[in-house]
C-alpha cells in the first residue's frame, strides 16, 4: 500500500483512538511505540514514531477542532478494540472523520 502525501508529511506517525476504560493499555502501547525503533534490514528510516493519544494534548480545547487537526496530522489510525469501544460516541466519530479526511484525497 502506498503513503498517501499527507501521510508522508504527517506531523504523528499514528493517532490512538481507544475508549478511556481502556487508557492503561492505550498509554502502554503509546510508549511501547515510541520507543521502537526499526531494524536496518526493513529499509525504512531509523527514527523514533511520533504518537497521538489524546489525554495529554488536547485537555481545554474545543474537542471537534482539536480532532479535526489531529487527525489531519496523523498518517494512521490505530483503533483499540475492546468490548468498551462498541459504545463510545468518541471513537466512531474519530474513524469516521479519519475516513472522510483520506478518502477525499
Amino acid at each position: 500500500m502506498q503513503k498517501t502525501e499527507q501521510q508522508e508529511n504527517a506531523t504523528f506517525d499514528a493517532f490512538i483512538s481507544y475508549n478511556h476504560k481502556d487508557k492503561p493499555f492505550a498509554i502502554k502501547l503509546e510508549k511501547a511505540l515510541e520507543n521502537y525503533k526499526p531494524p536496518d534490514i526493513y529499509g525504512v528510516p531509523q527514527r523514533r514514531l511520533r504518537i497521538f493519544r489524546d489525554e495529554e494534548d488536547m485537555l481545554g480545547t474545543d474537542y471537534y477542532d482539536a480532532i479535526d487537526k489531529r487527525l489531519s496530522e496523523s498518517g494512521k489510525l490505530i483503533l483499540l478494540c475492546s468490548p468498551a469501544i462498541r459504545k463510545s460516541k468518541f471513537v466512531e466519530d474519530e474513524i469516521r472523520r479519519f475516513v472522510k479526511k483520506y478518502s477525499a484525497k
